[in-house]
């Protein structure tokens, strides 16, 4: 149960009852003398008042909601009349002064102990009251003096019960013996003097009873939506009949305008246009300026010994009943080969966080009726009488046994950690041995705001105005080395150590030699940042960081909760997120099994390809004397620049330098070792003479160039990673035009560039040999080849080879990705360490095969790579959102069509207009590689499927050609032959687009939103591009969801417990296993029915198809069909054993 307080109400009441002699005073207003009591007064009032409406609902104040009037709240009746709380404007101004302080005083108060405030400008607190009524997902009291709020009593659409005390009374209606809600229409004809409400003129109380009397609540209920309609309709041919009827006939526009200034209005609130301000509390300790009411609420926090444990663990049981919900956090740390795992990655991570390495430190509860109660338990902590860590477990099981949650944030880190530290002394918990009954605020923050960052730190900030402590702040120390206390990893040298003898400095090996003679010498010692472990810091200088995380993660839980509750995405998270964390945590501890000698051997062969590109650039910059194919020539006319060169011709390293004068440059090439260079030079400026054509050359000069070209190696230097160079070449070299341009970057913009800089990817060199290069040029287009090759081969090498071999863990020898879960602002997931995501399938666009998905292996020789795929996912999701016709046809039916056919078809229609194409002939020709006109059909096949799930996120004909290495007006075409063979996907996106407008949010099959408003009420270019993302959103998020709920399936099926089976991840909308041959047939017969449940209401069929390899590569893999019927999988069996 929540209780929602109007605080306009409760605030005005307390500032108003009685007369405060200790700090009240008089002033003059309207040629009156009017007392006014303070602020202070209505504070304690009001405090006083809500203290006990809570307690007589036994809550805490986490489960309270302050409602505050907005800015200029009553604007948008006073629209309606003018007149609207006219008469409330007779107080002085110092009464306003004095309610404005009490609202911040009393608001301070409740958000320190973890309530949560709300307002919206230009809406009434009774509107934002009606609106948390309409849509909470749990049971509320509204607390008001204000008796119009009983209209709000009942059940909401959730079916969750509304009820309103009002001055002590609950539900009670003081107008009379009718229904609640139609205490609206009562003020609508009767009138209400405190609103200015004027009412149907001589409609009053006896009318109402007379009116009541002759058509009952159900005559009541008939004029109630007639008004709320805006016409009373049938009713006048009533009016000859009936006086009170004619009565309201008469002032019908009147009457409708009471009725809309009587009526509660939640549509108002939290709209596209305006916003809802909802402000989060926490449970802040106990200070001096805490209300002593609220004193039993306020945050309280112990550090946790040996010495103190039995009375923590009695003290935790006795508060465990009646907290919500126990938020939980851990610290931990790593042994030295985790360091040197990190350190070998490539690029090192040195701050990286080895979570299969990680062993508990300590642990952090918040608990509590109010979550009021945070201890951190000391397991590993240097100089600390320490906790056993299986003591800490049984604590922590009884949270499960209690029947609540833990609520943590960033699931992926705890529950592999806890699990490593734990799992198998508790893997009968029915939850496999990980942590039972999880919630993860990192995942609840993405569903609240996906636009934003999820970082706890982050959101603290953000949502909860509180700054923590970071890692790096709590645990590394500057300072004298000899000051800072043992271990540690050096982080940042910031002064060496200094040595004085007789008043001199000197060196380290002089300090030592004279010290040994026993000759005094003075030292200041060297000044350090160290990085400690957690398990080299005392529990003492942790607490403070441990408790702030999980007192942080127990307000952002509430708040979240809360939100998404009143958005009904709650029930929606839970569902789709929480199983499917638990099962990617189980695959991450598995690990995936890597081939390093399938590595070896793409490496060779990529090398191979890559030094025969290389072969060919390099004779072709050999040709146009690029920089490094020819020797530059020196004479007195070089710049210093120049022989700047000279010195790396000759020594292969950058003389670092400002100088410019060649005497001086000489005595620093002579420094760094070149003494022969640095002779040459100056002996060739002493000598200067005028040789031919009036070059001022001297012999020096030609013995300083002699010797400089004799170190000169004539290699072009070319560096295929850099685009500046690559820029050179295609656009300046070959004289390509520029076609494709990176997107401007924010200083750009900032500085007035619209353009970004040219593109030099495959993309751009495809588009320069598809309308650039001609026949004529054999050269230039085998480079542009070559170039593409070097470019394909350096991804992969940046990608793939330097990073997987020193992500192999060091305890098992497999690969860990970590599972980003809904890092994306439409919650796909996404991996990191590696991202094995990146291991595409589809044959790039030269028709090269993605092969380094061969280096992922089943766990043993007698077990295969199994993969299971979403068929055709999104585009039956757009099937079933559009109900289009043609696109239904090809997911429905006996004689179902091929989408991708059904596009083609018209792009063919465009490009062969000689030929008189239907769908049938179409696809005849497809089928039949004989018929004449097969390859036409192929080729336009092939561009049907691109443009088909190109469009299917919006893709405009620029972006499309772009991609397609086509002409705009063919992309255009493409676009309009999809727009032909799908018409309704059009008109549901049009809808969709609409719909997003006027909410500012759109939502997948399960009701999970996408947060648009901020985008829409931006600029022209950001509602534009949200225009797109709301269609987009509903479909990408919609499979992401449909494949979470496939692994949460699996998880609750317990595949990877009870077969031979290990997950290696979720890869877009592909689900991968390694399992078992002897299990593979059970196995795949409930993966496939995970894969393939019913998802979100969906009619269009779901379909999964499956196969199934030696390795997870594209060759490697035998596709059996959709089935997994004995017959299929023996099928693949047998290909398996005949490969």
């Amino acid at each position: 149960m929540r209780i929602a307080f109007d605080m306009a109400a409760f605030l005005w009441t307390g500032l108003l009852a009685g007369k405060d002699k200790e700090n009240g005073y008089e002033v003059q207003h309207d040629d009156k003398t009017v007392y006014v009591n303070s602020a202070q007064h209505g504070y304690d009032n009001a405090m006083g008042m809500m203290d006990k409406v809570m307690r007589q609902f036994r809550l805490t104040p986490h489960q309270c909601i302050l409602v505050f009037e907005g800015l200029h709240s009553k604007k948008r009746r006073q629209a309606i009349d003018p007149i609207y709380k006219a008469n409330r404007d007779s107080r002085p101004p110092q009464a306003y002064e004095e309610y404005q302080k009490a609202i911040a005083m009393v608001e301070r108060q409740w958000l320190d102990v973890g309530a949560i405030s709300m307002r919206q400008p230009f809406v009434e607190g009774d509107d934002v009251l009606a609106w948390l009524a309409l849509h909470s997902e749990d049971d509320i009291v509204i607390a008001t003096y204000d008796n119009d709020m009983s209209a709000a009593v009942g059940t909401n659409p959730q079916g969750k019960r509304v009820q309103v005390w009002v001055n002590d009374r609950v539900n009670e209606n003081k107008y009379g013996d009718f229904a609640f809600h139609l205490i609206t229409l009562y003020k609508a004809l009767v009138g209400d003097i405190n609103d200015n409400i004027k009412g149907c003129k001589g409609f009053g109380k006896t009318s109402w009873e007379v009116f009541r009397g002759t058509y009952g609540d159900e005559g009541l209920q008939t004029v109630y939506d007639r008004l709320k309609a805006g016409a009373l309709g049938d009713l006048h041919a009533q009016a000859e009949e009936d006086k009170l009827i004619r009565m309201l006939c008469e002032q019908e526009a009147h009457v409708i305008r009471q009725f809309q200034l009587a009526q509660l209005h939640p549509e108002w609130v939290n709209t596209r246009s305006t916003v809802l301000e909802i402000n989060a509390g926490m449970c802040k300790p106990l200070g001096p300026l805490t209300d002593h009411r609220l004193e039993p609420y306020a945050g309280y926090s112990r550090l946790v010994t040996a010495k103190t444990w039995a009375d923590c663990r009695t003290f935790f049981l006795k508060h465990l009943p009646e907290s919500p919900f126990v938020a939980l956090d851990i610290e931990t740390s790593t042994p030295p080969e985790s360091d040197e795992w990190l350190a070998n990655q490539v690029p090192p991570n040195p701050d990286g966080v080895d979570v299969m390495g990680s062993k508990l430190t300590g642990l952090s509860l918040t608990f509590g009726s109010n979550l009021q109660y945070t201890v951190y338990i000391s397991v590993d902590h240097a100089e600390t009488e320490n906790v056993s860590s299986e003591e800490v477990r049984k604590l922590v099981q009884e949270i499960h046994t209690a029947g609540k949650e833990t609520v943590i944030q960033n699931v992926a880190f705890e529950l592999p950690v806890l699990y490593n530290e734990w799992g198998e002394k508790q893997e009968d918990n029915g939850y496999h041995g990980f942590l039972p009954n999880v919630l993860d605020t990192k995942l609840e923050a993405s569903y609240v705001d996906e636009n934003r960052e999820l970082g706890l730190k982050f959101r603290s900030k953000h949502h909860l105005g509180y700054t923590q402590q970071t890692f790096h702040e709590t645990t590394q120390f500057t300072g004298a080395v000899d000051e800072l206390r043992p271990g540690g990893r050096l982080v940042k040298q910031i002064s060496a150590a200094q040595y004085w003898h007789g008043g001199k400095e000197i060196t380290e090996e002089a300090a030592l030699a004279l010290d040994a003679k026993g000759e005094n010498v003075e030292m200041e010692p060297a000044v350090q940042t160290r990085q400690y472990k957690m398990n080299e810091l005392p529990a003492t200088h942790v607490f403070g960081y441990g408790c702030d995380d999980t007192i942080c993660t127990a307000a952002l839980h509430v708040y979240y909760r809360l939100v998404m509750e009143l958005e009904h995405t709650w029930e929606t998270y839970k569902e789709v997120e929480i199983d499917a964390a638990y099962m990617s945590a189980a695959g991450f501890l598995q690990g995936t099994c890597f081939s390093a000698a399938k590595m070896r051997e793409l490496v060779a062969l990529d090398d191979a390809t890559y030094d025969a590109a290389w072969a060919t650039v390099r004779s072709y910059l050999l040709s146009k004397g690029w920089e490094g194919s020819v020797c530059p020539t020196f004479g007195a006319a070089s710049k210093p620049a120049d022989f700047k060169e000279a010195f790396r011709i000759v020594t292969g390293r950058v003389l670092d330098t400002a100088v410019r004068m060649p005497e001086k440059l000489a005595k620093l090439i002579e420094a760094e070792g070149e003494d022969t260079l640095a002779a040459l030079l100056l002996g060739a400026y002493k000598q200067p003479t005028l040789a031919e054509g009036g070059t001022l050359m001297t012999p020096g000069w030609a013995a300083f160039n002699k010797y400089v070209s004799s170190h000169f190696k004539g290699e072009p230097e070319f560096n295929i990673g850099s685009p500046k160079q690559k820029q050179r070449l295609l656009y300046e070299v070959v004289g390509a035009p520029i076609r494709l341009r990176n997107k401007p970057t924010d200083n750009m913009l900032a500085a007035g560039i619209k353009e970004g800089g040219a593109k030099t990817d495959a993309l751009a060199i495809d588009h320069a040999l598809a309308f650039d290069i001609k026949e004529d040029q054999p050269e230039d287009r085998a480079l542009l080849q070559s170039l593409k090759l070097m470019q394909m081969v350096e991804t992969r090498r940046n990608l793939f080879y330097a990073k997987y071999p020193g992500l192999i863990h060091w305890k098992d020898g497999r690969l860990h990705s970590t599972v980003n879960q809904c890092e994306a602002n439409t919650r796909r997931s996404s991996e990191s360490a590696p991202n094995k995501q990146q291991l595409g399938k589809r044959p790039g666009p030269d028709g090269e095969v993605p092969r380094f998905r061969e280096t992922i292996v089943p766990h043993h020789d007698n077990a295969v790579i199994v993969s299971l795929d979403e068929k055709s996912q999104e585009l039956r999701i757009i099937a079933d959102y559009s109900h289009d016709t043609n696109m239904v046809a090809c997911f429905v039916g006996d004689d179902q069509k091929d989408m991708h056919s059904l596009t083609g078809l018209g792009i063919a229609k465009w490009r062969y207009t000689d030929v008189d194409w239907s769908y049938e002939t179409f696809v005849k020709a497809y089928k039949d590689d004989a018929c004449p006109l097969h390859m036409n059909a192929v080729e336009s096949r092939t561009l049907g499927k691109t443009t088909n799930f190109s469009a299917s996120y919006g893709i405009m004909a620029p972006k499309l050609a772009e991609r397609m290495i086509v002409t705009e007006a063919a992309a255009q075409a493409f676009l309009d032959a999809r727009e032909a063979a799908f018409p309704g996907e059009g008109a549901w996106k049009a809808k969709v687009v609409q719909e997003c407008k006027n909410t500012g949010i759109a939502r997948t099959k399960c009701g999970a939103v996408r947060h648009l408003r901020d985008a829409f009420n931006g600029g022209s270019y950001e509602a534009s591009k949200a225009e797109r993302q709301g269609p987009s959103f509903m479909v990408q998020s919609s499979a992401a969801e449909q494949v979470k709920l496939a692994m949460g399936s699996m998880w609750k099926r317990g595949l990877v417990f009870k077969y031979d089976a290990e997950f290696i991840g979720a890869i877009h909308d592909e689900v991968v296993f390694s399992v078992g041959l002897p299990d593979l047939q059970p196995f795949l017969v409930e993966a496939h029915a995970a894969m393939t449940q019913p998802y979100g209401g969906m009619w269009i069929p779901i379909e999964s198809s499956i196969s199934f390899g030696k390795s997870f590569g594209v060759a490697d893999q035998t596709e059996i069909g959709s089935l997994p019927t004995p017959e299929a999988v023996a099928y693949g069996i047998s290909k398996l054993r005949g490969k």
